[in-house]
């Protein structure tokens, strides 16, 4: 299915529902001479959408109908049916409507019936989609799950003729509830890599390096199958930080959104597909909201992010994952001192390995990070990693707790595993 593009439409397909038409018509009809046909306006056009007292997808003349009753009004309303009048004409005419969905039904009763002069018209729209939005907008959860699927093989693209806020806002209302940052995960493999390295270092293991980086693990235990047991099997802050998400919110659907690519492979084993969905790059998701034209600055201020500790925060640069891991053991274990290397960049990790194969580095921590400078310096970042850093320098700064001992979580991490 490679180059194929599937659209799906929204209303009645995606978005599903069969009532919305009572609302609209008893809005309509709210404070006018026809509120007591309502009853009847609304069975009339539940008959229409059924394909019974008027055509479906054909133009008709507006204005106002001469018609006291529901009967009447739907003797008049076919005699201005237009079985032969093309699209090309109907653009040039300034009276005629065609009754291609409910919405266009729903105005047409009201055009013909008088109620929607002025600006009526908007105005009961609006009143009928707020109440549609409060009620929440959902359709058919299997639909959903299929062109999630989809969206893996092919582009998928909504294609409406709703005005462009109702998408917007179904949009949102199927989009991200909330945001977690991974720095939460990042504290809960702290505590993990710290009390694996006091366990197995030196007595089961001559060292032990970090498990946090995919393409540094996946590099070192195909380089050096011999050392393999000397990697932390501690899951990476990605996968800790989806567990923590589905353990409170069990039904949710898991986006991990870095600047890290390699993510992708990881979220593709198979004892981590139920952890987490979907992967998306900085640089996809800033795609997305080019796509979607997405004003930055005209969007309110969201709350702080404030559950990471500085230590966790801190995993995103080199050296961060180590020096984490060193401050929570030198916290919890003054006497202990902990020795660490670090390496970023692909070929600086090999050296250090062939060093640690070498026996130079026994009783030692590792961290490797295959991009230089870090996660910061990611595939799928969007600005420099010089940049990233100072931005990163600044969240870290602002953060309530010091090191992994400081997080709400940190009593969680046997629960997680």
């Amino acid at each position: 299915m490679q180059n194929r593009i599937v659209i799906f439409d929204l209303d009645g397909t995606i978005y599903q529902n069969s009532v919305f038409h009572r609302g609209y018509l008893r809005t309509l009809v709210a404070g006018t001479w026809a509120e007591p046909l309502e009853a009847d306006l609304v069975r009339l056009a539940e008959a229409i959408f059924a394909g019974r007292k008027l055509d479906m997808n054909r133009f008709y003349r507006r204005g106002r109908a001469e018609a006291a009753t529901v009967p009447e009004l739907v003797q008049a309303l076919r005699k201005r049916v237009l079985p032969n009048m093309t699209y090309a004409e109907a653009l040039q005419a300034d009276d005629v409507v065609y009754l291609g969905d409910a919405w266009a039904v729903l105005a047409y009763l009201g055009d013909a019936l008088g109620c929607l002069d002025g600006d009526r018209a908007n105005e009961v729209y609006r009143l009928t989609r707020l109440q549609m939005e409060q009620a929440g907008m959902h359709g058919d959860r299997g639909l959903y799950e299929a062109i999630m699927r989809l969206e893996q093989r092919c582009r998928v693209v909504l294609l409406s003729n709703s005005y462009e806020e109702t998408v917007r806002e179904f949009l949102r209302q199927l989009g991200f509830a909330d945001v977690v940052e991974v720095a939460v995960g990042a504290d809960i493999c702290t505590i993990e890599e710290a009390h694996d390295f006091l366990e197995k270092v030196p007595n089961e293991q001559r060292f032990m390096a970090t498990s946090c980086c995919p393409s540094w693990r996946m590099m070192a235990r195909r380089l050096f199958p011999a050392e393999s047991g000397n990697i932390s099997m501690t899951y990476t802050p990605m996968v800790y930080t989806a567990r923590l998400v589905k353990k409170e919110h069990p039904n949710s659907k898991v986006v991990f959104i870095g600047p890290c690519a390699a993510k992708k492979l990881e979220a593709m084993q198979e004892e981590l597909r139920q952890d987490v969905d979907f992967v998306l790059t900085y640089e996809e998701l800033m795609g997305i909201f080019e796509a979607k034209e997405i004003n930055f600055s005209a969007l309110p201020d969201s709350p702080d992010l404030d559950e990471g500790t500085r230590a966790g925060r801190g995993f995103a640069v080199a050296g961060g994952v180590a020096a984490a891991v060193e401050e929570l053991i030198h916290k919890e274990h003054p006497d202990i001192e902990l020795k660490t290397q670090r390496a970023d960049g692909l070929r600086d990790c090999r050296k250090l390995l062939m060093l640690a194969k070498a026996g130079k580095l026994d009783g030692y921590l590792l961290e490797g990070m295959a991009c230089p400078g870090g996660c910061v310096a990611g595939a799928g970042t969007v600005v420099s990693a010089d940049t990233a850093a100072k931005k990163l320098a600044q969240h870290m700064a602002q953060a309530s707790g010091e090191t992994a001992k400081d997080s709400k979580y940190r009593d969680l991490a046997d629960q997680l595993n």
